[in-house]
């Protein structure tokens, strides 16, 4: 499996992850894990348009300490991602503010 069908299959069955998330602006590195609530195509107000991945991180790395939020995240930037089968199904967590109606969510391809 791939990385998006990897986190699709993530956001179906409600189940957590472990992830490493690399990028240039993000200079935190370490396992982190969270759970996947959407995956979209986001196109920005350019007309650039890339897969993006809204988590809310449980714990593990972060470069801002912001885990009681739904990061927006781009695909291309996650790695090593495990589904962490031995976890219960997780819940949508009320502090997340997650919006799944959002007018960012019109092209979803996977969203709990």
């Amino acid at each position: 499996m791939n990385t998006l069908d990897t986190i699709v299959d993530a956001i179906n069955r409600h189940k957590s992850i472990s992830y490493q998330y690399i990028s240039d602006k993000n200079p935190s590195y370490g396992e982190r894990r969270g759970d996947p609530y959407v995956a979209y195509v986001y196109t920005d107000i350019s007309g650039h348009s890339t897969t993006k991945i809204d988590i809310f991180q449980v714990s593990g790395a972060s470069s801002k300490n912001q885990l009681s939020q739904v990061k927006m995240s781009d695909l291309a930037n996650f790695r090593d991602i495990q589904i962490l089968e031995d976890e219960p199904e997780f819940t949508i967590n009320p502090i997340a503010e997650y919006k799944p109606e959002s007018e960012r969510y019109k092209s979803v391809i996977a969203k709990v």
